[in-house]
């Protein structure tokens, strides 16, 4: 296991309390889960249910009423059950609602693929461009 899954680990049983994406935000999207751990994604997403899409980032980036944000709100209120960390640092959660998210990595971005936010440990992770791991204290 390597060192960013036993932090990942730590969300597995909370629940998202803040869930949100699109419009000004464009794709980014954001969920904060009770323990105040956030996991931030620029890179290509996807929200699933019984692997058949509901969201991705690249749908109807419309404040409240579009696709992105209306999948991202489904995510509040239901816990993490699963966290799988694949090859690349593609990232897939479980939720107890049924639904899936997960993010695909890419070296083609200028920015960070995704962030992983632990304020009460003052650490963040960061899987940037270059799939690669940065640790960074949390600010």
């Amino acid at each position: 296991m390597t060192e960013i899954e036993t932090y990942l680990i730590r969300i597995i049983g909370h629940e998202v309390i803040y869930s949100k994406t699109g419009g000004g935000n464009s794709s980014i999207l954001l969920i904060t889960l009770d323990n105040d751990y956030s996991l931030w994604a620029w890179c290509y997403w996807e929200i699933r249910r019984n692997e058949e899409l509901v969201a991705c980032s690249e749908d109807d980036d419309t404040a409240v009423v579009g696709k992105m944000a209306r999948a991202a709100n489904l995510l509040e209120q239901s816990r993490v059950i699963g966290i799988v960390l694949y090859d690349k640092y593609e990232l897939m959660l479980t939720f107890s609602n049924g639904l899936e998210l997960l993010f695909y990595t890419s070296e083609e971005y200028d920015f960070p693929n995704w962030e992983y936010w632990m304020p009460d440990m003052n650490r963040s992770y960061i899987i940037t461009s270059k799939l690669e791991v940065k640790e960074e204290p949390y600010e």
